[in-house]
């Protein structure tokens, strides 16, 4: 009996899951060493695969943005930093603007001598006419400095264009209201704008007066030599060029719309200088003030008087000086700023810009007929490298046009009509409008 009791007193009745009192056995589960994979340092990987990826980089500011923020690929790309530049140069710039890039390097090449330039610069211009219609462009191996001077300069390309845009793209060119221009610009864009910064300086560096001239002027002043004059103005010398010379011997190389090109490169930069002197106009005049002095003020540019400072002829010389001095004067601080004006300032013909308002050999143009006869010029999309953009064959009513830098096109030049392709154009209605409305008579 009591036996019986025991065993009825061990039994424990059954119990649910939900109940308070219920233990639920878990087995003991054995946990293994976990491998967690490392995520693979770019930092540690071999200088071989540094080098391979440096290579690969798809252009000049995403290679200077590594090099800057990474020690060990900076060390990699100094071991072999010229072929690395030289892929990536020849990546980066497209294959129509590569032609006048190569272009500047032959230029910045040709003598300047005194009796024997312009015969030189015509050689150099009919070669770059013949051959840049050829299909092929030849890469002939650049020498390392000059490598490095080119990869200095594009970077400035690159920067200046995104200046241009934010300028040409602030407004609607229709409403007139603030656009959001923030969107990625498309090959064909990069392209124009790209290949119009490059033709400037190509003009800029060809048709330059070097400084020479000056030395000539301040050693011909201490002599008091008359036969010494003669020596700048040699009938083959940079200076017996006049504007329309200019313009038959560039200007005329290139279509209407790629010269119209040039022009909305021209007018930005000199708005540009404008508005910087605007900026720098008391302090200049309070500086040039402290250091007047006596002599010849048209002799020594150091001692030019305030009145001109800002007006035509200083932009001009300015505009002569190129691409890279600009770039510097607009990255430097104000201080600086006023300095670089101060020291370059000179008394200069208009070069660029009165060799755009010659009306050039319009009896020479291939297209003279069609354009005395009106003849219909389409749009054939912005892949069409030989073509011109939409906006273009828009101002002229679609009509064959050999005139370039038309004065009353300055509106359409501000916003930089001849850069942008259909897509773009398209989203301001601006093809739908009248150009003539646009134009300034």
């Amino acid at each position: 009996m009591r036996r019986a009791l025991r065993r009825f007193r061990r039994q424990k009745t059954t119990k649910t899951q939900g109940s308070p009192d219920v233990v639920l056995f878990k087995p003991r589960q054995v946990q293994k060493d976990r491998i967690v994979p490392q995520r693979a340092n770019l930092e540690d990987v071999a200088v071989e695969i540094q080098q391979a990826i440096l290579h690969q980089m798809p252009d000049l500011p995403t290679l200077q943005a590594l090099i800057s923020a990474s020690p060990s690929y900076l060390r990699a790309y100094q071991s072999q930093r010229h072929s690395i530049l030289s892929n990536i140069l020849f990546r980066d710039i497209h294959p129509d603007v590569l032609f006048d890039v190569l272009a500047i390097v032959d230029a910045l090449k040709l003598p300047r001598n005194y009796d024997d330039y312009v015969p030189q610069l015509k050689i150099f211009i009919e070669q770059y006419k013949t051959t840049r219609d050829s299909l092929h462009v030849a890469l002939e191996p650049i020498e390392p400095r000059t490598r490095a001077t080119l990869w200095e300069f594009h970077l400035s390309v690159i920067d200046v264009t995104k200046d241009f845009c934010d300028y040409a793209l602030s407004t609607h060119p229709v409403t007139g209201h603030g656009l959001n221009h923030r969107t990625s610009l498309s090959p064909n864009e990069v392209r124009r704008i790209h290949r119009a910064f490059y033709r400037y300086e190509l003009f800029a560096v060809l048709f330059r007066v070097p400084d020479y001239y000056r030395e000539e002027r301040t050693e011909r002043r201490r002599v008091r030599n008359p036969d010494r004059a003669r020596l700048a103005l040699q009938r083959d010398s940079i200076r017996s060029l006049d504007s329309q010379d200019k313009s038959f011997l560039f200007l005329a190389l290139f279509k209407a719309w790629e010269v119209e090109e040039i022009a909305c490169v021209r007018d930005y930069i000199m708005r540009r200088y404008e508005e910087l002197y605007k900026e720098c106009r008391s302090e200049l005049q309070e500086m040039i003030g402290r250091e007047s002095g006596s002599g010849d003020p048209w002799d020594d540019p150091l001692e030019l008087p305030s009145e001109i400072y800002g007006e035509e002829p200083c932009h001009e010389h300015y505009l002569s000086l190129g691409l890279e001095f600009f770039h510097a004067l607009m990255k430097a601080s104000h201080v600086d700023q006023m300095h670089i004006l101060r020291e370059n300032c000179r008394i200069s013909y208009p070069s660029l810009s009165s060799a755009l308002e010659e009306e050039g050999p319009e009896w020479d143009n291939p297209m003279y007929d069609a354009w005395t006869n009106r003849a219909f010029q389409g749009f054939y999309g912005d892949n069409d490298r030989d073509d011109p953009n939409a906006a273009w064959t828009w101002s002229t009513g679609k009509k064959v046009e050999i005139r370039y830098y038309q004065s009353n096109k300055v509106g359409l030049r501000k916003w930089g009509y001849v850069m942008w392709d259909k897509e773009r154009l398209d989203q301001w209605n601006i093809l739908q409008e009248n150009p003539h409305d646009y134009l300034i008579e």
